[in-house]
């Protein structure tokens, strides 16, 4: 899970990531939500170090903002027991 990191955090205009299939369990998951949750933050921080807010960030409206929008977990053991 580690190693998403760098790649999120490289590609912030990414917005579709597609784990299906890659044997993910639900402490997996819950790195994963972690992970994300982390990724989140920093961009948050360094938002707000450049001195903008999430709303009246430069591109905002065109989603640019935004972050990951969609996450692909299918087949994978989340959650199946």
């Amino acid at each position: 899970m580690q190693a998403l990191r760098p790649a999120l955090l490289a590609h912030p205009k990414l917005r579709h990531l597609d784990l299906s299939g890659c044997a993910l369990s639900d402490d997996g998951a819950g790195a994963l939500a972690a992970l994300l949750q982390s990724v989140a933050s920093r961009r948050a921080q360094e938002a707000w170090v450049r001195g903008l807010r999430a709303h009246e960030a430069p591109g905002a409206a065109d989603g640019a903002g935004r972050g990951l929008l969609s996450i692909n977990l299918a087949e994978n053991e989340v959650g199946m027991w």
